[in-house]
């Protein structure tokens, strides 16, 4: 009995400390990616409908040769390098903004879900403590 007690409590910890590492590293991480190609793409849509095409190809010169940024000069390239393969520039731009954003609302509630699932494991730790807990002697 003692022994299965303690191999709950140590399966609740382990799932605790994951759950942890999963909502405030792994999601955070990942919602900081996504956040970063929304933003990027959406300047680029702002830009195309503020001016014209060659604003935009411009903009996504000055940020390839951006040293500082080496992810944004990353996807500046690659984009560059495919531009002339897109149809519809300022509905690509849109729909990956759209979609950029539904990644991160979905992350963010995964996030939330996860901080719950972690608070039950909290209350659920301490009920067993406080039932475990021997009686006071008067």
């Amino acid at each position: 009995m003692f022994f299965k007690k303690q191999l709950f409590r140590s399966i609740l910890t382990v799932i605790f400390v994951l759950l942890m590492i999963y909502a405030n590293f792994y999601i955070v991480r990942r919602m900081m990616q996504y956040g970063f190609e929304v933003y990027f793409y959406d300047c680029l849509l702002a830009t195309h409908q503020a001016g014209s095409e060659q604003k935009m190809l411009d903009e996504l010169d000055r940020a390839a040769s951006d040293t500082n940024m080496p992810r944004k000069s990353a996807m500046a390239k690659e984009l560059r390098a495919n531009i002339g393969n897109i149809k519809d520039v300022p509905a690509f731009f849109q729909n990956a903004v759209t979609e950029g954003t539904k990644k991160v609302k979905y992350l963010r509630q995964m996030r939330m879900a996860t901080i719950l699932v972690l608070m039950l494991i909290l209350i659920l730790r301490f009920v067993m403590a406080v039932k475990d807990k021997p009686p006071r002697v008067k």
